[in-house]
């Protein structure tokens, strides 16, 4: 290696770069001044061609180690992403197990408490059952109110066996004779939205 800048004996006009070897400087000099100084076209032609194609195999040798590098970096990405895959699906898994134990805790309290309610129906006296009904459609003098009575069976009817038909005279019309404590006379207002209510269906309006 020269210590400072070196004159080349071959072309002395062209020096060697500073911290350069001269030897590697001198074989590019004299290829140079043979591409400069022959007279042969064709010779000419070959040195550049030589120069031509270590370039070309350069070139290709450091596209061949990018595709090796971008394999590698592939490779290694393919590792990490099935790694954080696995690791996913587990996390995954688990939740999905506990979500079924979460969802089996609770409808097994529900129908629990369900069949415990079942239960305490079951185990209910006939005077027990009288009464809850009673609380439904009793007023706060508990007495039995007709349209507390009526918001409770008017989608009950076709259920009950102790709600009686009777046919009347009079034609596409019958009474309703249904066995609860009542006043013997009802408020006017009440017959009239009750027969409003029932207008477009005679069965239901009372003579």
């Amino acid at each position: 290696m020269g210590s400072g800048v070196t004159k080349c004996d071959t072309i002395k006009e062209i020096e060697c770069p500073e911290n350069y070897d001269e030897r590697s400087f001198q074989k590019i000099l004299t290829i140079y001044n043979k591409i400069q100084k022959t007279d042969d076209v064709m010779k000419e032609k070959d040195e550049i061609s030589t120069i031509a194609k270590m370039h070309i195999n350069k070139k290709k040798d450091l596209l061949n180690k990018k595709k090796i590098l971008i394999e590698n970096t592939k490779h290694k990405k393919v590792l990490k992403l099935n790694t954080e895959l696995q690791k996913a699906q587990k996390q995954l898994i688990s939740q999905h197990i506990q979500a079924l134990s979460d969802l089996n805790k609770v409808a097994s309290d529900e129908l629990r408490k369900i069949n415990y309610k079942i239960g305490e129906l079951n185990s209910l006296t006939e005077n027990e059952k009288q009464d809850i009904i009673l609380k439904k459609i009793s007023n706060k003098s508990k007495e039995v109110d007709f349209w507390l009575f009526f918001n409770y069976m008017k989608d009950k009817v076709n259920d009950m066996e102790n709600i009686i038909w009777t046919p009347t005279n009079k034609p596409r019309k019958s009474s309703l004779l249904i066995r609860i404590k009542s006043p013997n006379t009802r408020p006017s207002e009440y017959t009239k939205k009750f027969e409003e209510f029932f207008r477009e269906d005679p069965l239901l309006v009372t003579n």
